[in-house]
């Protein structure tokens, strides 16, 4: 990812999903994704971010899912 990270889900779990993005020193970053018009993806702009790699966590009510960015 060198910018923007989009995220497709279903609608019904947009609405109910908390993310939270961590980086490799164990740093909480803002994760402030904004919908996209169609409504089933998510964008986090990762603009301000430095180069490196961050882990995505999204909290779902009953599931937990950990994505692995790559930030060039």
């Amino acid at each position: 990812v060198s910018d923007i990270f989009y995220i497709n889900m279903n609608n019904s779990l947009i609405s109910k999903v908390e993310l939270s993005i961590v980086d490799a020193q164990g740093k909480m970053h803002d994760a402030r994704p904004t919908r996209n018009l169609a409504g089933n993806r998510l964008e986090l702009d990762m603009t301000g971010m430095k180069t490196g790699l961050y882990l995505l966590k999204l909290n779902f009510e009953t599931d937990q899912k950990i994505i692995k960015i790559v930030k060039q």
